[in-house]
C-alpha cells in the first residue's frame, strides 16, 4: 500500500464514521493527495485553490465538509510520492478511459484557478504520464 494512503488510513480513528468503505476511502485519499500536490506545487495554496479542491471533492464524491477537511489535512501532512497517489487513482480508473479523462479535466480545472507556474505544469505532466502510460514518455 502506498505510503500516503497508509498514513491517511492510520490517521483515521477506528471508531470514526467519516468513511464507511475502505475502498472508497482509498480512492478519496488518492484523489485528494493528487489534487493537493498539484495546488501545492508552487509552494503556495490560495483560498481559491482550497475552495476548488473542496468543490471538486464534493462534486466527485458527495463528501461532507468534515470528510473533505480531513482529506485535505491528511494530504497536507503526507510525505508520500505524488506519483504513487496518481498510480492509486489510475488503478481505480484503469478500465474506464472516460473516467480517466474526467479525472484529468479536474486536474486541468484546478491548475487554472490561480494561473499556472512551471512547477505546477511539471506536476500536471507527471500526473498525465502516470494516468495514461499508453501515451509513452515525452
Amino acid at each position: 500500500m502506498f505510503s500516503s494512503i497508509r498514513q491517511w488510513l492510520d490517521s483515521l480513528n477506528e471508531e470514526s464514521h467519516l468513511f464507511t468503505n475502505r475502498d472508497d476511502a482509498m480512492l478519496h485519499s488518492g484523489v485528494a493527495a493528487v489534487l493537493y500536490h498539484l495546488i501545492a506545487a508552487d509552494q503556495t495554496i490560495s483560498q481559491r485553490e482550497r475552495n476548488a479542491f473542496h468543490q471538486i471533492m464534493r462534486e466527485e464524491f458527495d463528501l461532507s465538509d468534515a470528510q473533505i477537511a480531513h482529506l485535505f489535512e491528511a494530504a497536507q501532512s503526507s510525505r508520500g510520492d505524488p506519483l504513487e497517489d496518481v498510480e492509486t487513482v489510475s488503478a481505480y480508473l484503469k478500465d474506464s478511459p472516460t473516467m480517466r479523462m474526467a479525472f484529468v479535466a479536474k486536474l486541468m480545472r484546478l491548475i487554472n484557478v490561480d494561473g499556472t507556474e512551471q512547477r505546477e505544469l511539471d506536476a500536471l505532466y507527471g500526473s498525465l504520464r502516470e494516468a495514461f502510460p499508453e501515451l509513452g514518455a515525452p
